[in-house]
């Protein structure tokens, strides 16, 4: 009820400050890609869609990729609070990592050798990003395979205008962080380039939780190491014909405790990938024909007590025609072609993936819109499965530069099994079945004078054929094994999001945000909050100065399948701060996380941060 009183306070005072103050018209006319694979406006697309801007990275104070994400509504990074090297997963509206998909520039980045293929965001420095739209909803009709909640797609920095320019940014912090980046760009009149770099080093603390007093049995400090590398290169024959190439390094060694409440001074896992590709792009007189290939090798080796490494190979090629039929009509046809192995010790795995793809966007001039989405998927160890979404809205004129868009969407999605969960020696199950989902959702938005944005959605999604792990116990109620299995019983989640951005005053902006989810299968549950709610300020009283301070509240969460036990729930309050000079081409910044020290759990028998600092330098030139 507190939560509640304190949103409701929340709204009746932005809505106060909205109407008293002078306002500045903020242009909305954001165009976004991942919602149909064509660049329309923000407000012509009926996909919940959320960003986060290169303004709100900056105005981070130097946070992680994960820590970004986990301030999205309807989004929980699980395990962003540990320590650096703490493992990560993400659950987009209540539903495991596996059903959301990871894109960098528009390409899938599966990792053959996890156990659900999901991509590991630790490789990523927020440092390359430049932004992020998160798409949420069943979206395989346009993606493919671990798309049934929602594609999370990075876009990465490009070269800017210039002949000849760059940055380099310098921070330090608590537990002894270090981090240093830099990149050069520029554009000629036919040639682009991008190069950037980094490196990141924490001296950490304990990833388990110590529960014992004495001084003499302390836990060992874990510590966090990482090293980013990218090469951006671009050439343009003519108007028509471009050809873009990268490639990448990125790699991180993390220490790690394996289990709750104990200590292990010899776990070290080394993780990285490095990546190639090229993309070609034809432009004639009513369409784009484009190649967009990447080949992904990646590598994770464990030491301490129990070693293991596993190596994989992921080639992704997709090649897309896109057609502007008219000026109401256009669409997408697409061919996708994904080859994962699975080099691991004593694993030798692949599979192949052919999809054959098309998306139309219509519209019309009194603002109705419709997108339709169509896939044929063709795996080379199950039968072909045909996909599709459908997805109407609607943008309103109210006069007086009022719109409002309702708008719906209903799709039919499909997760296939890992290499892993198929042909693991241990616990896997070659009769393992695709999972198949249903996705519902019907909501609307509404922006005023381009100085808010209101968005509300109601969702619903039926999983079938759930892909689960199912544990053996003796008589004694000891371990002795298991295997993944496809669960008998459907789930269905269900919830509600709401987010709000008020630019209130010239000067000043407010935001927030609040889901609540439900679920029949509590036990296929644990550790996802079914609330979430945050509140922020942005602040800046002068065209070089910005101030964020925000509050994001998670609820409880249950402890795992086993029990049902709940971890009480928590509040954090973040400050971020930052001082341009030289007209804005230096920069000081930093942040305070977790400004009141608060003590709370993530995961059950490890260490959460309590309150930590960050201080930078960065300069563009």
């Amino acid at each position: 009820m507190k939560l509640k009183n304190l949103f409701t306070a929340a709204l009746l005072c932005t809505s106060y400050l909205l109407i008293a103050q002078n306002e500045e018209v903020r242009d909305l006319g954001q165009v976004v890609v991942t919602g149909t694979r064509m660049e329309i406006p923000i407000e012509k697309s009926g996909k919940t869609i959320y960003t986060i801007s290169a303004a709100d990275i900056e105005k981070s104070g130097g946070r992680s990729v994960a820590d970004l994400l986990n301030l999205v509504p309807g989004l929980q990074v699980d395990g962003n609070f540990g320590t650096p090297g703490t493992n990560l997963e993400y659950y987009v509206r209540g539903a495991r990592s596996r059903y959301t998909l990871i894109l960098i520039d528009g390409v899938p980045m599966n990792d053959p050798t996890a156990i659900s293929l999901f991509y590991d965001l630790r490789l990523l420095s927020a440092n390359q990003v430049e932004s992020i739209e998160i798409l949420k909803g069943g979206v395989s009709a346009l993606y493919g395979s671990n798309a049934a909640a929602g594609v999370i797609n990075i876009k990465l920095k490009q070269a800017k205008d210039e002949k000849l320019g760059g940055s380099l940014d310098a921070n330090t912090g608590s537990f002894g962080s270090f981090g240093a980046s830099g990149n050069l760009n520029g554009k000629t009149e036919k040639f682009n380039y991008f190069v950037s770099g980094s490196h990141k080093s924490v001296k950490g603390f304990s990833a388990a939780e110590d529960t014992d007093d004495d001084p003499n049995t302390q836990f060992d400090e874990d510590s966090y190491e990482s090293q980013n590398a990218l090469v951006k290169l671009g050439y343009d024959f003519d108007d028509a014909f471009s050809i873009d190439v990268l490639t990448g390094y990125d790699r991180f060694s993390a220490d790690f405790d394996a289990f709750a409440f104990t200590d292990d001074p010899t776990n070290n896992s080394e993780n990285s990938q490095f990546r190639i590709g090229i993309t070609p792009k034809f432009k004639y007189n009513k369409g784009t024909l484009k190649l967009n290939a990447l080949y992904n090798n990646s590598e994770r080796e464990f030491k301490g007590s129990f070693p293991f490494t596993y190596k994989g190979n992921n080639l992704q090629v997709d090649l897309t025609n896109e057609l502007v039929f008219t000026d109401y009509i256009k669409g997408i046809f697409g061919l996708n072609l994904q080859q994962l192995e699975d080099n691991s010790e004593g694993q030798m795995a692949d599979f192949t993936i052919f999809d054959p793809f098309a998306s139309f966007v219509f519209e019309t001039k009194d603002g109705m819109n419709l997108h339709f989405g169509l896939r044929l998927n063709t795996h080379s160890n199950y039968e072909n499965r045909l996909v599709a979404t459908v997805n109407p809205s609607w943008l309103i004129a109210l006069g007086n530069d009022h719109k409002l868009k309702p708008f719906a969407s209903l799709s039919s999605s499909y997760n296939t099994p890992s290499l892993y969960q198929i042909n693991n020696d241990f616990y896997g199950n070659k009769n393992l079945l695709p999972e198949e989902t249903i996705n519902m959702e019907t909501g609307v938005s509404f922006y005023a004078q381009q100085n808010l944005t209101l968005n509300f959605a109601f969702f619903n999604r039926n999983e079938q054929n759930t892909i689960d792990f199912v544990s053996q116990f003796d008589g004694g109620g000891n371990f002795i094994g298991g295997s993944y299995v496809n669960l008998a019983a459907t789930r269905n989640v269900k919830g509600i999001e709401f987010d709000f951005d008020w630019k209130f005053s010239q000067k000043a902006s407010v935001f927030g945000n609040l889901s609540n989810l439900a679920t029949d299968r509590d036990d296929l549950f644990f550790r996802i909050p079914k609330q979430k709610f945050g509140l922020g300020v942005d602040y800046a009283p002068t065209k070089s100065s910005s101030a964020r301070i925000s509050y994001n509240y998670t609820g409880e969460r249950r402890i795992s399948s086993f029990s049902e036990d709940k971890l009480d729930a928590y509040g954090l309050v973040d400050l971020a701060l930052r001082q341009k000079f030289m007209s804005s081409k230096f920069s000081i910044y930093g942040s305070i996380n977790n400004v009141l020290d608060t003590n709370y759990v993530g995961i059950l028998g490890f260490t959460t941060i309590g309150r930590n600092f960050t201080f930078g330098v960065s300069m563009d030139f």
